[in-house]
């Protein structure tokens, strides 16, 4: 016999079957593996969906077969047979692999007497637990949140309870699978990879879990259960977990005992399928066939577990095809970074923090880092996989130990949030090493991380809160809410400013706003410019526009901070000198003035009745809309009285939209000298109004719409994968020297 070799190579075989979508995921995230000595075997049953498109979509990068059949065991062995690894491993079509999981998997074998390797399996919060460690018994019954590892207890050849796995983390040396002549085809589902960990034990070999190879497992309905988790397939179930017994548990007891024990179970289905029936969560006649397909079960079972027809070895020792890597990028693991990005409204559609948290979360995982984000639940924790994303949504715990972390106090609810996203980044680094943290000024976010001082952290800076509070009179006349709220946070800003690693500022404008706002030097050494970015959406431009009935837009919130009453006031001048004109106001227009009676819309159209039909009000739309009313503007207009930066005049570039603005805050910058803007001074209706009809003016002299100069600025300096190469940089640049 050829002496042991540790295994090299990893075989991980998806078998699916009309699951199209979730496919799609699954096979994503096994390609974002950096693991390269891996390969990816899907195995499409008779799909009837978009299944095959989703498999085209991957064919050169992972081998694909298809099984006649809707029988799982039959399609693993299929993937068996293709696989050219030294382990073959099994994860579900509505799985997520969490990263070094194919590495952790691997590493796992590591003497000749480990036969088989699993992971621990979230469920489909991606927060709790679906299985941990195993425990079976030969009779199919399964403990699945053991609390200590039965590796070494329960791999002993012929007991009666055994260490296991679950189907979807699970992994085999492929040759004790050829050696066992590989899946027992009878499981069409159910048992089926018990039914291999038995007899990989009986073998002799031992069954470990590989620490940190994690697998969510986002459940999704299927023939065997519905969306509700009701069993609407009870055939399989009831005979497998009869055969199952029959084949394994007979030498040490009964044929009666095994029979009574799956007799127990099926009177729990048939309990639970007429409590399904009766509200409605399952057809009738599914619940009053059980009785009959019990006993269809019975006899099948008892007939062929007295068959040895399922051993029969797979065709070759040797897979017939070549060892296929499923890479899909060229990672280089050495520059790879696992970084957290803080966004409590990461899920707000009118967050521009939000906004742009998005983009370069994935302008980030497509350079090959890991990149979590964490922030806020209202209703319960979740982890899920997006865009290549983690997306943490938290419930806020509660922390009452700010007095000893802080040297100051700041709202409960700032430090609570931030305590909560501490515990979060703490549970992440012990999967994986978290690198860099990165949160934006507003709000606080980082002050429980910065006070730790266990990460590395980089602020971004946006519009704080001392500047805020220029455009809230409402907060100034509330003397409590100052005291409680406003002058707390302000100082918190302060700690996070001084404290954290390095401020990235995504204008020099703001920095130097914040500087003088709140009172505080932020030395040149500490702070980086890197501007924000803006995934291209303007894939169907149009060149030429209705100059007859030219639309005007402005996109944003209605709050005296983007100027909305500025516009307003200057609509009546702007639609004398061009009566077809349109204006277009998109965003949320329920906001109060700020006197707390009325809004800015019901002011406007109160005062203004004949202009009503030339200007429409939006309210809150869809990002599709927003991308529409683009396509047609002539000219965009948003005279904010402070922008940060300004990632909706970058929304304007890139579809080659003109604009008019105010010269403040980081607007200039934005705009620099491409030309293709017009800013004026803020607070004055009658400059903007002069500004945008001198636009208007050149739109229909030139008689040609759009230029292309702003699309070409934006295209230059606003692309994600740009400033996802800066912000690369600057994380490595807090690093620990021993770690850069």
């Amino acid at each position: 016999m050829a002496p042991w070799r540790k295994p090299r190579t990893l075989s991980v075989v998806v078998n699916t079957c009309n699951r199209s979508a979730s496919l799609d995921v699954t096979i994503a995230s096994l390609l974002g593996q950096s693991f390269k000595n891996m390969e990816v075997i899907v195995v499409n049953g008779p799909s009837s969906d978009s299944t095959q498109n989703v498999i085209d979509k991957y064919k050169n990068n992972i081998k694909s077969l298809n099984c006649a059949e809707l029988n799982l065991s039959k399609s693993r062995n299929i993937g068996i047979a293709a696989a050219a690894g030294d382990v073959v491993a099994f994860v579900d079509d509505d799985a997520i692999v969490e990263p070094f999981w194919a590495e952790r998997i691997l590493s796992a074998y590591v003497s000749e007497d480990v036969g088989a390797v699993g992971g621990f399996v979230f469920d489909h919060t991606g927060f709790e637990f679906q299985t941990t460690y195993i425990v079976c018994d030969r009779l199919g019954a399964s403990w699945v949140r053991v609390e200590f590892d039965p590796a070494e207890l329960y791999s002993l050849p012929g007991a009666f309870k055994y260490s296991a796995m679950i189907g979807t983390n699970c992994s085999f040396r492929r040759d004790i699978l050829l050696s066992i002549c590989g899946f027992d085809e009878e499981y069409e589902y159910f048992l089926d990879e018990t039914d291999v960990c038995v007899r990989v034990i009986d073998k002799g070999y031992k069954i470990c879990q590989a620490k940190g190879a994690y697998v969510h497992h986002k459940f999704l309905p299927s023939y065997m259960r519905s969306a509700s988790r009701v069993t609407l397939h009870h055939y399989p179930i009831l005979k497998n977990t009869l055969y199952f017994g029959l084949k394994h548990a007979s030498s040490q007891m009964s044929q009666q005992a095994i029979r009574a024990n799956v007799d127990e179970i099926y009177a729990r289905h048939l309990k639970d399928a007429e409590a399904a029936a009766l509200d409605g969560r399952m057809a009738p006649e599914i619940a009053e066939q059980l009785p009959a397909t019990y006993q269809r079960a019975c006899r099948d079972a008892i007939e062929r577990s007295a068959s040895a027809a399922f051993h029969k070895p797979l065709r070759s020792c040797e897979s017939g095809l070549f060892f296929l890597p499923a890479v899909s990028r060229d990672l280089d693991r050495s520059r790879q970074l696992c970084v957290a990005l803080l966004c409590r409204n990461y899920d707000a559609d009118d967050s521009g923090i939000a906004r742009f948290v998005r983009v370069q979360a994935r302008a980030l995982e497509a350079l090959g880092h890991i990149v979590h984000v964490l922030t806020e639940s209202k209703m319960h924790p979740t982890v899920d996989w997006e865009d290549g994303v983690w997306v943490h949504r938290l419930v806020l715990g509660w922390f009452d130990d700010q007095q000893e972390m802080l040297p100051l106090q700041v709202h409960p609810d700032q430090w609570c949030y931030s305590r909560t996203a501490l515990e979060e980044i703490r549970k992440i680094n012990g999967r994986h090493r978290v690198d860099v943290v990165e949160a934006p000024l507003w709000g606080n976010e980082a002050l429980a991380i910065i006070a730790s001082k266990e990460f590395p952290v980089v602020v971004s800076l946006q519009t704080s809160q001392a500047i805020a509070l220029e455009s809230h009179p409402e907060w100034q006349r509330d003397s409590s809410f100052m005291r409680d709220v406003v002058r707390p946070t302000i100082e918190g800003e302060n700690y996070v400013l001084a404290n954290c690693d390095l401020i990235r500022t995504i204008s020099r404008a703001i920095a130097n706003e914040i500087s003088s706002r709140n009172g505080i030097k932020l030395a040149d050494g500490r702070v980086v410019l890197c501007p924000l970015a803006l995934e291209d959406r303007a894939t169907s431009r149009i060149s030429s526009l209705d100059l007859a009935r030219p639309m005007i837009l402005f996109v944003g919130r209605l709050e005296l901070r983007k100027g909305i009453d500025t516009l307003l006031d200057a609509l009546p001048k702007i639609l004398r000198e061009f009566s077809n004109a349109q204006v277009v106001i998109v965003g949320d227009d329920k906001l109060p003035t700020g006197d707390g009676k009325q809004t800015f819309r019901q002011i406007f159209e109160a005062k203004h009745v004949q202009l009503l039909d030339n200007v429409h009000f939006t309210g809150v739309i869809s990002d599709t809309e927003v991308d529409e009313y683009f396509q047609r503007a002539a000219l965009f207009v948003a005279p904010s009285r402070f922008e940060s930066f300004g990632l909706i005049y970058v929304e304007a570039m890139m579809f080659d939209v003109p604009t008019v603005a105010c010269d403040v805050g980081g607007v200039p910058e934005v705009f620099a000298d491409s030309g293709c803007a017009k800013l004026v001074e803020p607070d004055n209706p009658v400059a903007l109004a002069d500004a945008v009809i001198c636009e208007l003016r050149k739109l229909f002299d030139a008689e040609q719409g759009r230029t292309g100069r702003a699309r070409q600025e934006y295209e230059r300096r606003f692309l994600p994968e740009q400033m996802a190469l800066q912000m690369s940089e600057i994380y490595r640049s807090v690093l620990p020297r021993k770690v850069r």
